[in-house]
C-alpha cells in the first residue's frame, strides 16, 4: 500500500535523525495495520450541529433518546441539537527506545584546582541508554462540556557503560590495564487527574479555558 510505505519511511526517517538506535519496528507495524483499515473514526468533544444542509440530522438528534447515564444533561444537550461523544474512553500508549551514547571531554579536578582532560586514560568502549514507558489514560464526560481524566504511567530508564583504564607505557603508546562496567537504573511512577472543559460548533472545537 502506498500509504503504509509512506508511514514506514517517515518512522525510519525520524529514527535516523536522533543520536542513537530507536527501536520503532513495532510502531511501524501498528501504523501499517491502521492504514489497512477501510475507515477510522475519532471523537473529540460535544459538537453543535449547524447548517441548513444538516437540518434533517439536527431534527433527528432533537427527537432521539440519549441512551447513556453520562454525561449529565446529555438528553437536554441532544434535544438542543448537540451531537455527543461516547461517555467514556480509554487510551494506552507504550514507548521503547535504545540510544547509543557518546561520552567525551571527560575532566577531573581536585580541591578546586584546574580541570584536566582524561579522555586518554578513561576510554569508553560502549555506552547506551534504554527507556520504556507505559501510559494509561481513562476518561469520562461528566457534563457535555467537561471531560474528566486520570493519568497512570510507569517508566523504566537505564544507562550502561563499558570502559577501560589506559596508561602510557612510553611517549607514543598506551596500554589498557583494566576494564569495568556499570549500569544505573531508574524507575518512575506517575499518577494524576485533570479536567478539560471544551465545546464544539459546526465541527470546530476549542477548550473553554
Amino acid at each position: 500500500m502506498p500509504t503504509a510505505n509512506y508511514l514506514n519511511g517517515c518512522a525510519l526517517s525520524i529514527a535516523g535523525r536522533i543520536n542513537g538506535t530507536i527501536r520503532l519496528q513495532w510502531l511501524v507495524a501498528l501504523l501499517i495495520l491502521l492504514c489497512c483499515k477501510p475507515a477510522s473514526y475519532a471523537q473529540v468533544t460535544t459538537n453543535k450541529v449547524i447548517g441548513e444542509k444538516n437540518q434533517t440530522y439536527i431534527d433527528s438528534l432533537k427527537q432521539a433518546e440519549y441512551p447513556y447515564i453520562l454525561p449529565i444533561w446529555g438528553q437536554k444537550a441532544t434535544e438542543k441539537g448537540y451531537k455527543l461523544q461516547m461517555p467514556a474512553g480509554l487510551s494506552v500508549n507504550y514507548l521503547a527506545q535504545q540510544s547509543d551514547l557518546i561520552i567525551n571531554n571527560l575532566q577531573v579536578g581536585f580541591n578546586n584546582s584546574a580541570l584536566y582532560n582524561i579522555d586518554e586514560i578513561v576510554r569508553f568502549d560502549n555506552a547506551e541508554s534504554t527507556a520504556s514507558g507505559l501510559n494509561i489514560r481513562p476518561d469520562f464526560w461528566l457534563f457535555p462540556f467537561l471531560n474528566v481524566y486520570a493519568i497512570l504511567a510507569k517508566s523504566n530508564i537505564s544507562t550502561a557503560i563499558d570502559a577501560g583504564i589506559w596508561i602510557p607505557t612510553n611517549d607514543s603508546t598506551w596500554s589498557e590495564i583494566t576494564t569495568f562496567s556499570t549500569k544505573a537504573e531508574f524507575d518512575a511512577t506517575t499518577m494524576g487527574i485533570g479536567i478539560t472543559p471544551t465545546m464544539g460548533v459546526g465541527g470546530f472545537f476549542s477548550p473553554l479555558i
